[in-house]
Protein backbone atom coordinates (compact mmCIF):
# COMPACT_ATOMS: atom_id res chain seq x y z
CA UNK A 1 0.00 0.00 0.00
CA UNK A 2 1.65 3.51 -1.33
CA UNK A 3 1.23 6.49 0.79
CA UNK A 4 0.49 9.72 -0.66
CA UNK A 5 3.33 12.59 0.03
CA UNK A 6 1.31 15.20 2.13
CA UNK A 7 2.83 18.92 2.04
CA UNK A 8 3.86 21.03 4.93
CA UNK A 9 0.72 23.23 4.76
CA UNK A 10 -1.83 20.44 4.78
CA UNK A 11 -0.03 19.26 7.84
CA UNK A 12 -0.04 22.30 10.28
CA UNK A 13 -3.59 22.16 9.30
CA UNK A 14 -3.98 18.99 10.38
CA UNK A 15 -2.29 19.39 13.74
CA UNK A 16 -4.35 22.93 14.32
CA UNK A 17 -7.61 20.73 13.33
CA UNK A 18 -7.16 17.71 15.82
CA UNK A 19 -4.44 19.72 18.21
CA UNK A 20 -7.31 18.00 20.85
CA UNK A 21 -7.10 14.31 19.70
CA UNK A 22 -4.66 11.74 21.07
CA UNK A 23 -4.58 10.04 17.47
CA UNK A 24 -2.50 10.64 14.57
CA UNK A 25 -3.85 10.85 11.13
CA UNK A 26 -2.79 8.19 8.93
CA UNK A 27 -1.43 9.89 5.99
CA UNK A 28 0.90 11.77 8.60
CA UNK A 29 1.74 8.17 10.25
CA UNK A 30 3.41 7.12 6.79
CA UNK A 31 7.00 9.70 7.22
CA UNK A 32 8.94 10.29 10.13
CA UNK A 33 9.68 13.61 8.98
CA UNK A 34 5.86 14.59 8.74
CA UNK A 35 4.99 12.83 11.80
CA UNK A 36 7.47 14.94 13.53
CA UNK A 37 6.67 18.21 11.78
CA UNK A 38 2.74 17.11 12.98
CA UNK A 39 3.66 16.79 16.99
CA UNK A 40 5.37 20.01 16.60
CA UNK A 41 3.02 21.89 15.25
CA UNK A 42 0.27 20.17 17.12
CA UNK A 43 1.91 21.14 20.73
CA UNK A 44 2.12 24.93 19.63
CA UNK A 45 -1.51 24.70 18.52
CA UNK A 46 -2.18 23.14 21.92
CA UNK A 47 -0.05 25.53 24.26
CA UNK A 48 -1.38 28.73 21.98
CA UNK A 49 -5.40 27.21 23.11
CA UNK A 50 -4.84 26.77 26.50
CA UNK A 51 -2.86 30.63 26.54
CA UNK A 52 -5.88 31.95 24.76
CA UNK A 53 -8.22 29.61 27.09
CA UNK A 54 -7.21 30.79 30.14
CA UNK A 55 -9.87 33.49 32.80
CA UNK A 56 -9.99 36.47 31.09
CA UNK A 57 -8.13 39.31 32.75
CA UNK A 58 -8.48 40.53 35.85
CA UNK A 59 -9.81 43.52 35.10
CA UNK A 60 -12.51 42.66 32.97
CA UNK A 61 -14.84 42.35 35.70
CA UNK A 62 -14.33 46.53 36.89
CA UNK A 63 -14.67 47.01 32.74
CA UNK A 64 -17.65 45.61 33.11
CA UNK A 65 -18.96 46.94 36.18
CA UNK A 66 -17.65 50.50 34.60
CA UNK A 67 -19.48 50.26 31.92
CA UNK A 68 -22.50 49.35 33.70
CA UNK A 69 -22.34 52.23 35.98
CA UNK A 70 -21.91 54.51 33.18
CA UNK A 71 -24.60 54.35 31.35
CA UNK A 72 -26.60 54.21 34.72
CA UNK A 73 -25.25 57.02 35.38
CA UNK A 74 -25.88 58.29 31.82
CA UNK A 75 -29.94 57.29 32.89
CA UNK A 76 -29.71 59.08 36.05
CA UNK A 77 -28.64 62.37 33.96
CA UNK A 78 -31.60 61.84 31.03
CA UNK A 79 -34.03 61.61 33.40
CA UNK A 80 -32.14 64.50 35.66
CA UNK A 81 -32.17 66.79 32.56
CA UNK A 82 -36.14 65.61 31.66
CA UNK A 83 -37.18 67.38 35.09
CA UNK A 84 -35.16 70.10 34.60
CA UNK A 85 -36.08 70.56 31.77
CA UNK A 86 -40.20 69.94 32.98
CA UNK A 87 -39.49 72.85 35.42
CA UNK A 88 -37.99 75.34 33.02
CA UNK A 89 -40.49 75.21 30.75
CA UNK A 90 -43.38 75.62 33.77
CA UNK A 91 -41.48 78.46 35.11
CA UNK A 92 -41.61 79.74 31.42
CA UNK A 93 -45.22 79.19 31.16
CA UNK A 94 -45.57 80.99 34.93
CA UNK A 95 -43.12 83.99 33.41
CA UNK A 96 -45.04 84.08 30.38
CA UNK A 97 -48.71 84.62 31.76
CA UNK A 98 -47.16 86.86 34.46
CA UNK A 99 -45.74 89.10 31.80
CA UNK A 100 -49.09 88.90 29.89
CA UNK A 101 -51.10 89.52 33.51
CA UNK A 102 -48.80 92.47 33.78
CA UNK A 103 -48.78 93.87 30.08
CA UNK A 104 -52.55 93.44 30.51
CA UNK A 105 -52.86 95.05 33.66
CA UNK A 106 -50.49 97.88 32.52
CA UNK A 107 -52.83 98.31 29.41
CA UNK A 108 -55.52 99.12 31.85
CA UNK A 109 -53.75 101.12 33.98
CA UNK A 110 -52.85 103.31 31.31
CA UNK A 111 -56.42 103.19 29.84
CA UNK A 112 -57.60 104.57 33.35
CA UNK A 113 -55.15 106.96 33.71
CA UNK A 114 -56.06 108.26 30.00
CA UNK A 115 -59.67 108.68 31.71
CA UNK A 116 -58.82 110.69 34.30
CA UNK A 117 -56.79 113.18 32.35
CA UNK A 118 -59.73 113.33 29.88
CA UNK A 119 -62.54 113.74 33.10
CA UNK A 120 -60.29 116.46 34.52
CA UNK A 121 -59.67 118.10 31.35
CA UNK A 122 -63.75 117.99 30.50
CA UNK A 123 -64.04 119.53 33.87
CA UNK A 124 -61.90 122.58 33.83
CA UNK A 125 -63.54 123.14 30.24
CA UNK A 126 -67.50 122.97 31.46
CA UNK A 127 -66.05 124.97 34.78
CA UNK A 128 -64.86 127.70 32.34
CA UNK A 129 -68.15 127.25 29.59
CA UNK A 130 -70.25 127.74 32.71
CA UNK A 131 -69.56 131.52 32.89
CA UNK A 132 -70.30 132.00 29.10
CA UNK A 133 -73.72 129.66 28.75
CA UNK A 134 -76.30 129.39 30.74
CA UNK A 135 -77.39 125.81 31.10
CA UNK A 136 -81.13 124.73 33.96
CA UNK A 137 -80.54 124.44 37.05
CA UNK A 138 -82.14 121.17 37.03
CA UNK A 139 -79.31 119.81 34.45
CA UNK A 140 -76.47 121.00 36.65
CA UNK A 141 -77.78 119.64 39.59
CA UNK A 142 -78.50 115.93 37.95
CA UNK A 143 -75.14 116.56 36.33
CA UNK A 144 -73.73 117.11 39.53
CA UNK A 145 -75.83 113.96 41.15
CA UNK A 146 -74.65 111.27 38.41
CA UNK A 147 -70.73 112.64 39.09
CA UNK A 148 -71.32 112.56 42.96
CA UNK A 149 -72.75 109.15 42.17
CA UNK A 150 -69.98 108.06 40.01
CA UNK A 151 -67.68 109.81 42.45
CA UNK A 152 -68.70 107.60 45.62
CA UNK A 153 -68.64 104.63 43.48
CA UNK A 154 -64.84 105.16 42.45
CA UNK A 155 -64.18 105.68 46.37
CA UNK A 156 -65.88 102.63 46.91
CA UNK A 157 -63.49 100.83 44.15
CA UNK A 158 -60.81 101.83 45.00
CA UNK A 159 -60.87 101.14 48.95
CA UNK A 160 -62.38 97.75 48.29
CA UNK A 161 -59.71 96.53 45.45
CA UNK A 162 -62.15 96.31 42.97
CA UNK A 163 -60.31 95.22 39.54
CA UNK A 164 -58.92 97.29 37.21
CA UNK A 165 -61.34 96.64 34.96
CA UNK A 166 -64.24 98.00 37.23
CA UNK A 167 -62.14 100.79 37.83
CA UNK A 168 -61.86 101.99 34.30
CA UNK A 169 -65.73 101.18 33.57
CA UNK A 170 -66.14 103.72 36.46
CA UNK A 171 -64.11 106.82 34.78
CA UNK A 172 -65.38 105.68 31.23
CA UNK A 173 -68.51 106.42 32.89
CA UNK A 174 -67.46 109.25 34.48
CA UNK A 175 -65.86 110.92 31.33
CA UNK A 176 -69.24 110.28 29.21
CA UNK A 177 -71.18 111.83 31.32
CA UNK A 178 -68.77 114.87 31.10
CA UNK A 179 -69.18 114.68 27.52
CA UNK A 180 -72.64 114.62 27.37
CA UNK A 181 -72.96 117.68 30.14
CA UNK A 182 -70.73 119.61 27.73
CA UNK A 183 -72.40 118.61 24.77
CA UNK A 184 -75.70 119.80 26.03
CA UNK A 185 -73.98 123.38 26.94
CA UNK A 186 -72.47 123.52 23.66
CA UNK A 187 -76.66 123.01 22.26
CA UNK A 188 -78.29 125.37 24.81
CA UNK A 189 -75.11 127.63 23.61
CA UNK A 190 -75.78 127.64 20.56
CA UNK A 191 -79.67 128.44 20.98
CA UNK A 192 -79.06 131.17 23.25
CA UNK A 193 -77.12 132.66 19.98
CA UNK A 194 -80.09 132.12 17.45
Amino acid sequence: MKHQQISETDIIELARQNRFKDTIPESVRASEDSRQLYLEHKALFETITEQTQLAPEGDIWQRIELKREVAQHKRKNRRIMWGLSAIAASLLMVVGLQWNAMTEATNLQNQIQANILQSQHLEKVLLSNQSNVTVSFATQANISQELLEIDEALQKAYLNNESQQQILKLWESRVRILLESLTQEEEQSDLVTI
